[in-house]
Order: C-alpha cells, then sequence, then structure tokens
C-alpha cells in the first residue's frame, strides 16, 4: 500500500494522527508524495555524467526511481499543476536516462562475474524495459518516441527484442 503512495491514501493517514503515531510505533513512517521535480534532479545529476559506467548505477537508487516514476505517472501526471509542455519534456529526460541505464548494464553483463550483482543489473534491466513497456500499452510512447531520441530509443527497442527474439530462434 505505501509502495503505490496514492494520493489519497497518504492524505488520509497524514490527516489521521493516530494512524501517525501507530506508525511510529512500529518503526514506520507516512511517505511523503511523490513529486516530479525530485525525480529529475535525481535524473538529471545522472545525465550530467559524460560516460556513465555499471559501476555507477547504484541499482536500489534507480529501482526506486523507477517505482517512483511509474507512480507518478498513473496517480498525479494528470492533476499535476506542471504545465503539460513541461512535464512532456521531465518525463522524456527520465525515459532517456532509463534508455541508457539498460543499455550500460546491458553491455556490461557478460563481463560481471559476481552473481549478486548480475542479479541486481538483471533486476534493474527488467525493471526499466517493464515500465518502457507499461507506458506504451497505456499510450504514452509519446515520452519514448520524441522528436529529439525517438529513432535511437526505438533502435534500442528493436535490437533488443531481436536479441531476445534470436534465443528462441533455431539455427
Amino acid at each position: 500500500m505505501f509502495e503505490q503512495r496514492r494520493p489519497t491514501i497518504i492524505r488520509d493517514l497524514s490527516c489521521n494522527g493516530a494512524a501517525s503515531t501507530l506508525l511510529k510505533e512500529q518503526g514506520l513512517h507516512v511517505p511523503h508524495l511523490i513529486n516530479l521535480p525530485e525525480i529529475v534532479a535525481f535524473v538529471d545529476d545522472f545525465s550530467a555524467v559524460e560516460k556513465l559506467t555499471a559501476d555507477m548505477i547504484i541499482v536500489d537508487d534507480f529501482l526506486s526511481v523507477l517505482k517512483d516514476l511509474r507512480c507518478w505517472i498513473k496517480h498525479f501526471y494528470g492533476e499535476s499543476q506542471i504545465p503539460e509542455l513541461t512535464r512532456i519534456k521531465a518525463l522524456q529526460r527520465c525515459v532517456n536516462l532509463i534508455v541508457k541505464v539498460v543499455r550500460v548494464l546491458w553491455a556490461a553483463f557478460p563481463d560481471v562475474e559476481d552473481s549478486d550483482k548480475r542479479s541486481d543489473y538483471l533486476i534493474l534491466v527488467k525493471g526499466g524495459l517493464q515500465l518502457l513497456d507499461w507506458l506504451c500499452v497505456r499510450g504514452q510512447d509519446h515520452f519514448i518516441f520524441n522528436e529529439q531520441t525517438g529513432r535511437h530509443n526505438l533502435e534500442f527497442i528493436i535490437d533488443k527484442c531481436n536479441y531476445a527474439l534470436s534465443a528462441f530462434r533455431h539455427p
């Protein structure tokens, strides 16, 4: 329930002092609402890096951003007071970073010997690709295929799909 961070549930819990006290007794707290500027700040920090390497990627942080991004799009995108063009451009930057991270991890994966790290990379690659798929299914593919990076992102998706499908082809 908390992982989804639905705005109505968070607002209801925040207004109820007893709920906050009970959560504190259990070592928990009412999560804060997700906001796009926090997500974009994280994305911009990594986008500024010239040469992103797999070692720079902290899997748990990126998984958290993927969850927050999906939740924000699902629950907050339609009701946000941020101008629509600004929202679209911000989400396009987020998607571009997801594609970049998946590319980096995909390229580094064969050379990783640590099984835990390989597992983490797979989880992050899967999470990133599932978010892209979810956006397409929801009809929000304009975040992925825009004027600036659409061709690059389309090539990425086609390459990865061909690679995955080739595993099922008989010689």
